[in-house]
């Protein structure tokens, strides 16, 4: 799992976010992380709660910014946070799924 500090998309204060790296997927959000990956991620101050997007039209846990309670879309993964992170643009850790 990584765990990326970065601004929030909008109020640019600093929160921290959870992304899944795998060989098979390239990443993957929290909206499917398992019961075990959730709890890793709130373990290491992400806030993830279950939002509806009107741009995908669904519900899905997401990653959630604890200055202005808003949400990281699962769309802006890639571009946003997951490159930059790889890049070395955005700081993150890698950080162990914590098994039950």
């Amino acid at each position: 799992m990584m765990i990326i500090t970065t601004p929030c998309w909008k109020c640019d204060k600093i929160m921290k976010m959870a992304l899944i790296s795998d060989e098979n997927t390239d990443y993957r959000g929290p909206e499917t992380f398992s019961k075990e990956e959730t709890q890793t991620a709130i373990k290491h101050e992400v806030i993830l709660r279950k939002v509806h997007s009107r741009t995908a039209r669904e519900e899905y846990l997401a990653n959630i910014c604890p200055h202005c309670d808003d949400f990281i879309g699962k769309h802006y993964f890639f571009t946003n946070y997951y490159i930059p992170a790889v890049t070395g643009e955005l700081e993150f850790t890698e950080i162990a799924i914590e098994k039950e």
